[in-house]
């Protein structure tokens, strides 16, 4: 095992070894032998190992394991690892998602239909003259019109889709 992580190349991530020493540290300052009593009779490595796989999913996110050790302040008994689970969960909650995704673009609402019929001139350039994005719609439509029996599914995205509702037998109100 090497000293800055107790994973392997091959599992998921996990907690390194000195960050679950020191939540431990951490807990077990402030509540004591409760939480050295915890885990009588349990191989203390194996508990270590537990913590670091369960943990494994914060190693990115160090401000909710740290959120989570501060909501133990206000509780009398050291949590279990599904409960310090949780509270890092619900510190995740908080703070949001740590994404590196961009966030979405201001486009204007011209620009949005210029992209349209762009999309729409391309589509049809590609799958034949289509009269809108909603060719799919209208061809369902006409087959529903037609008598021909569709799915429950075509139907209700369809008729959706065009804003209207369709009864049975190609009746559409």
């Amino acid at each position: 095992m090497s000293e800055t992580s107790l994973a392997t190349a091959n599992e998921s991530p996990e907690l390194p070894h000195r960050w679950v020493g020191k939540i431990f540290d951490e807990l077990a300052s402030m509540y004591g032998s409760k939480f050295s009593d915890m885990w009588a009779g349990v191989d203390p490595t194996a508990v270590r190992i537990s913590w670091a796989r369960k943990l494994g999913g914060f190693i990115s996110r160090p401000e909710c394991i740290r959120s989570a050790l501060d909501d133990c302040d206000g509780k009398p008994w050291p949590p279990t690892l599904p409960e310090f689970l949780s509270l890092c969960r619900d510190a995740a909650k908080r703070t949001g998602t740590n994404s590196l995704s961009l966030p979405a673009p201001e486009i204007s609402r011209e620009e949005i239909q210029k992209r349209s019929e762009q999309i729409e001139k391309s589509a049809g350039q590609l799958y034949g003259e289509r009269p809108t994005m909603l060719g799919w719609a209208h061809e369902l439509k006409a087959r529903h019109v037609a008598g021909e029996m569709l799915i429950t599914c075509q139907k209700n995205l369809a008729s959706g889709a065009l804003g209207e509702q369709w009864g049975n037998a190609g009746v559409v109100l």
